[in-house]
């Protein structure tokens, strides 16, 4: 446990995208926060300045052994009474530790971490309670994956993380059709582990999320991206919150109450063109769209920024929009973005790059330009004289010093007559 009033929150890693929205929270709610992030130049934790700590370990993408002795160091220095982990690296991390952490883990632990990561015990387990789910293939070798190919499907790996040669490895999610693609997604696939292949279902993501305990499953939310995306990862973005399923939430219950789930959660949909919701995935941690509830209202403000300097309230806008340079309105592609898009409307048409006037030779070199012979053709004669003598003018003394040549470092032989 930690010392002193406030309880120490650890959370993890910095640069999930539900970082801002954790911290920022937390802090209101009187903890004390510390950000435990990747070691890197490439890694760029999102913390609003708050004066919160952030303390690198080593990323499981490289070590993942050392990554786990990096964690355990950083909570028996810190001595957190809750490790919050907010990404799917953090949670292999903080549920393969839990033993030696000495501090609570708000997430899965032991037997909850397959749910929380194994992608088929998931799929069985909604469609043992009656979510709908897409019809799926399990796909052992790349000849399983290739007779698949026709329709549209997303293929992603069983295993939200896994372990191989010593480093922890996220699979990105794909969506292919033709067997040109398929071959692709099959080209960097080393048949460690199999892949689901399920029919993409195009519409809207929606996450519908809440937080068990003891007591059951309760502070829920729902939300989805403000743009259309399609079934995949929607990212970075906007979202907009909405009323959640009766429907869903029945069946989250029966998913999560009955593996006797602790901690936050959050569950994937599709919402389909005839308004079906198409179950997509578990996650064992908060998602980008999380907000911490309070009672009935959210802590956390959709754009409230902090009494500050400007330069720190400049830092806090990047973090809020977030590394995406195209969206951001200062920047070439958004003003760029702004006035294709005005075009499209009909207000306004593009503005249109101004010629570029190059200043003209100065007056020095132009007379010296008119006064340069013109060449002659045919060899050395031919050849244009450089400097003084090319603008007619006699060739002075050469400034600066002097040329010696170049002498030998052993002195020169005397001859026999000249020693006598």
């Amino acid at each position: 446990m930690s010392d002193g009033a406030e309880p120490t929150i650890l959370i993890g890693f910095g640069d999930a995208p539900s970082t801002v929205e954790a911290v920022r929270s937390l802090v209101d709610a009187g903890h004390r926060v510390v950000v435990f992030g990747r070691a890197g130049p490439r890694s760029r934790p999102h913390v609003p300045p708050l004066g919160v700590r952030i303390i690198r370990i080593t990323a499981p993408e490289r070590d993942a052994g050392r990554a786990l002795a990096d964690l355990v160091s950083v909570a028996r220095a810190v001595r957190p009474a809750v490790v919050l982990p907010l990404d799917d690296a953090a949670v292999w991390l903080a549920g393969t530790a839990a033993g030696d952490l000495e501090a609570a883990v708000a997430g899965p632990t032991g037997p909850l971490l397959d749910l929380a990561l194994d992608h088929r015990v998931q799929l069985a387990g909604a469609e043992l309670v009656g979510l709908a789910v897409p019809p799926t293939v399990t796909c052992r070798t790349r000849d399983d994956l290739l007779a698949l190919a026709g329709a549209p499907l997303l293929v992603r790996s069983a295993l939200a993380v896994h372990e191989r040669d010593g480093r922890l490895v996220v699979p990105p999610v794909r969506v292919g059709a033709g067997r040109p693609a398929l071959a692709a997604i099959a080209e960097g696939w080393d048949e460690d582990v199999p892949l689901l292949a399920q029919s993409h279902v195009a519409g809207r993501v929606e996450e519908i999320a809440g937080v068990a305990s003891a007591e059951g499953l309760g502070l829920w939310s729902a939300h989805r991206p403000s743009r259309v995306v399609a079934a995949r990862r929607s990212g970075r973005g906007g979202w907009s919150p909405v009323a959640p399923d009766a429907a869903a939430m029945a069946g989250c219950e029966a998913l999560l109450g009955g593996a006797h789930w602790r901690g936050p959660f959050s569950l994937e949909f599709v919402r389909d063109a005839a308004g079906r919701l198409w179950f997509s995935r578990l996650a064992g941690r908060c998602t980008t769209g999380w907000r911490w509830r309070a009672g009935t209202g959210s802590s956390t403000p959709r754009r409230r920024w902090p009494r500050c300097s400007a330069p720190a309230q400049r830092a806090w806008r990047r973090v809020e929009r977030g590394p995406n340079r195209a969206a951001r309105p200062g920047s070439r592609a958004g003003r760029t973005a702004l006035r294709a898009a005005r075009s499209r409307a009909g207000r306004t048409e593009p503005r249109a790059r101004p010629a570029v006037v190059r200043p003209g030779p100065r007056p020095r070199d132009r007379d010296r330009g008119a006064r340069r012979p013109a060449p002659t053709s045919g060899g050395a004669a031919g050849r244009r004289p450089a400097g003084r003598a090319a603008a007619g003018r006699p060739r002075g003394p050469r400034r600066g010093r002097a040329r010696c040549p170049r002498r030998s470092r052993r002195p020169p032989r005397r001859s026999s007559e000249a020693a006598r």
